[in-house]
């Protein structure tokens, strides 16, 4: 579960070349609802669907990731409805919002003032090398069950031990909300703390944020960390990282999914500089955006 229930589509930021994004308008496969802002992909007859959201090989469709839909889908009767034929003209033009036939003509339909005409494609930026894109950040990570140390302070910042018994990935910076001690460790609850170290996924060490103001605790026992959100900076550049679909239809930049070849699909080439902080240029809002191009030559399942 993400820390934000919803997210921004992911859109176009700028070309290298400095020409307008590339695009295509494949026909679109039955049944599709995605958003825009949703990566597509072509399935086995050429057909455009929403991607899955996950890096597979020997599946149906084998293709990359073709771009990202710059409309919402039409949920289409039937695959390619509407789409014109090789040299051939726009098949009659209709949309999902009608009001009934006109006077005489039973098999026409009256298309209202301003609905959107459906021409059986999928308008899609390519996912190539010379578009980037820009999406918001979060993490689908849930929370971990851990078994903190004894919290010691050190150069003036209480610090802790954690052995976490999930495979979430904790990385150096991530914030996380800790929660769910008894007895001594119960002043943890409620604070937030920031991973520091280089963590592994079951164990790391953190910092207790300023608002911690009490002693060192003994015996922490065991408890949970949440994830927090998640501060985009300098650092994510050059990193890849996957993207996942949240629960109202849109699609962020996940930290929880950081390996190339197995979760990840986009490579971070420049922070937003509509979300940098004023007070500290390297260093995002939190769940700000990201500038990303996709990785090439990666397989995925449709």
């Amino acid at each position: 579960m993400s820390n934000l229930s919803s997210h921004n589509p992911i859109t176009m930021y700028e070309t290298i070349s400095g020409n307008t994004e590339l695009t295509q308008n494949p026909p679109q496969a039955a049944g599709q609802t995605f958003y825009r802002g949703t990566p597509v992909s072509l399935n086995n007859t050429g057909f455009t669907e929403a991607w899955s959201g996950t890096i597979n090989t020997g599946s149906s469709p084998t293709g990359p990731i073709y771009g990202i839909s710059l409309e919402n889908a039409g949920n289409l009767g039937v695959s390619g409805e509407g789409y014109p034929a090789n040299f051939g003209q726009q098949g009659p033009p209709w949309a999902n919002i009608t009001v009934g036939p006109p006077p005489n003509q039973p098999n026409a339909v009256t298309i209202p003032y301003g609905a959107p005409f459906l021409t059986g494609g999928t308008l899609t930026m390519l996912a190539n090398q010379d578009t980037l894109f820009t999406a918001q950040t979060d993490t689908s990570e849930g929370a971990s069950v851990i078994t903190a140390g004894v919290v010691t302070l050190v150069s003036g910042v209480y610090v802790f031990t954690a052995t976490a018994s999930s495979s979430n990935v904790h990385y150096a910076g991530e914030v996380i909300l800790l929660s769910g001690f008894t007895g001594a460790g119960a002043p943890l609850n409620g604070q937030y703390a920031t991973v520091t170290g280089t963590p592994t996924d079951a164990a790391y060490t953190a910092d207790l944020t300023s608002t911690y103001t009490g002693g060192a605790i003994g015996a922490t026992g065991a408890g949970a960390d949440n994830p927090g959100p998640v501060s985009p900076s300098i650092a994510n550049v050059g990193l890849a990282y996957g993207l996942t679909l949240d629960s109202t239809g849109y699609w962020y930049i996940d930290f929880n999914k950081r390996t190339v070849g197995a979760n990840a699909c986009v490579v971070i080439v420049a922070l937003y500089p509509g979300d940098v902080l004023q007070s500290t240029p390297f260093t995002e809002v939190p769940n700000g955006q990201l500038v990303f191009r996709f990785i090439p030559n990666q397989t995925f399942i449709g």
